[in-house]
């Protein structure tokens, strides 16, 4: 209504006495209100309205979505002139916002679930946000390192401008997605640790037998999946949803948790899998013996 307001349009009228009002009442006049100043503007031209990042909004912008979007503000609903347009990610849907879409059911809306671009999309963004020609190798690892996200797109593409190599996390990513990580059980945020020193692929008995708990390690498996940090890419395949989400966690794990956990994984890959020797030796690599343990297992 704001931006409205401040794009010449007048704002729809105040409620009178609201604030002597039951709450639910003055709710209810404030959204008919609303409602009735977009169906005017909306008889003039069609307008678009965008609820952006709904996984953060307040009760009263979501009571405001389900009434306009419901027809639950009665006779001055906006009709077919106005498009409704909410997004939100699909993995972080708190109570108050599953409790609306339940709502808004009723109204039959259009769901459109986003992945990542395709590949041939995701050079083409890549070109056009860089500032001059990338080496084709460039575009290649951008593309494969963010997953087809155009949010990682855009970092990687300002990070190899910047410094010249894609081998790190981007510092914007990294403060994204750490502070999706804060928002984890603990106990999620413990296996999504240990999954990212197992590596891309993620083998779920080793997993399990890692962390010591079948029933945890499922529970854990099952947010991650939830939040888009993990994805199955085939029947009984575990893996991370982009590899710049395992670099993360992993970076920042201190490296005598890290070790121990390699050593540990080694071990179990070794008996588990004895055949998978290429295994066995990155983890010993980066287990305490280090190069000499990786080398006489390859032996």
């Amino acid at each position: 209504v704001q931006d409205l307001t401040a794009a010449g349009h007048p704002p729809p009228p105040a409620v009178p006495e609201a604030e002597r009002l039951d709450p639910l009442r003055a709710r209810f006049l404030r959204h008919r209100a609303i409602a009735g100043h977009l169906a005017r503007l909306a008889a003039r031209r069609p307008l678009l309205l965008v609820f952006d990042d709904l996984h953060w909004a307040d009760e009263e912008t979501l009571a405001l979505l389900t009434a306009l979007a419901a027809g639950d503000a009665s006779g001055d609903a906006p009709g077919g002139r106005v498009l409704i347009v909410g997004t939100y990610r699909a993995g972080e849907i708190p109570g108050a916002l599953a409790e609306t879409l339940a709502r808004l059911a009723r109204a039959e809306p259009a769901r459109i679930y986003l992945g990542g671009l395709a590949p041939s999309d995701t050079d083409h963004l890549v070109r056009a946000l860089a500032r001059g020609p990338l080496p084709d190798e460039a575009v290649r690892a951008v593309r494969e390192r963010s997953g087809g996200n155009p949010f990682f797109v855009r970092e990687l593409v300002r990070l190899w401008e910047d410094d010249g190599a894609l081998d790190e996390v981007p510092a914007g990513v990294r403060d994204v997605l750490r502070h999706r990580f804060g928002a984890l059980p603990d106990a999620t945020r413990a296996v999504l640790n240990q999954a990212a020193v197992l590596g891309d692929d993620i083998d779920l008995d080793v997993l399990i037998a890692l962390a010591g708990d079948e029933e945890g390690v499922l529970d854990a498996v099952e947010r991650g999946l939830r939040a888009s940090f993990l994805a199955e890419p085939g029947r009984g395949r575990l893996a991370f949803a982009h590899p710049l989400v395992r670099e993360t966690l992993y970076a920042d794990l201190p490296d005598a948790r890290r070790v121990r956990w390699h050593a540990r994984i080694a071990d179990l890959v070794g008996r588990g899998r004895p055949e998978d020797v290429e295994a066995v030796a990155h983890h010993l690599l980066r287990g305490p013996g280090g190069p000499p343990a990786a080398r006489q297992a390859r032996a």
